[in-house]
């Protein structure tokens, strides 16, 4: 849990950022970065903003992105945009010869796309911010599925969506963390 969470204060999506870095530490590290007996004692070394251990055969630069993630105060913390940016993931760009900067461009090409031809009509993208959505979708051809990824400068959120010969049949949406 993040900080926010655990001292009830409110929270934004940079909330999923904390989750983020936590995630990424645990992929490099195969455990969580805030130790504990318990629950408890982990959230309150959460809270504490408990010094973490890193490998040391990480690289530097993947250290700088996880301490820049695991900021306690979220104004502090790195943006979607800094963490695309961050040399760390230049560095894999480049390693793995992937623009990422390019895949969210065609992911938000496509969201267009699909507003714009009418198969998925989004009355509301502020998802993020906790206020219910409802996604229309239009098409024909009895129960094709679709699934679209929408990346917006904050958070993916996954929509799984059945094309029904009905013109108002609700899409679900769920966010994943």
């Amino acid at each position: 849990m993040a900080p926010e969470m655990l001292k009830n204060h409110p929270y934004d999506h940079r909330l999923d950022i904390w989750c983020l870095g936590i995630l990424l530490y645990e992929m490099l590290h195969g455990h969580a970065p805030y130790k504990g007996r318990n629950d408890s004692e982990i959230c309150k070394n959460i809270s504490a903003n408990s010094a973490i251990s890193f490998d040391p055969s990480l690289s530097p630069y993947a250290v700088d992105l996880i301490r820049k993630i695991l900021q306690p105060v979220p104004v502090n913390r790195i943006s979607m945009n800094g963490i695309f940016t961050h040399p760390w993931m230049k560095e894999l760009e480049k390693k793995h010869k992937i623009k990422i900067s390019e895949f969210v461009e065609q992911q938000d090409e496509q969201i267009r796309e699909l507003e714009r031809t009418g198969d998925v009509r989004i009355l509301s993208k502020d998802v993020l911010g906790g206020s219910k959505t409802e996604l229309n979708g239009k098409g024909s051809g009895g129960n094709n599925a679709k699934i679209i990824t929408i990346v917006d400068k904050t958070t993916p959120l996954h929509i799984s969506q059945k094309i029904n010969s009905d013109e108002n049949k609700k899409a679900s949406y769920s966010k994943n963390s």
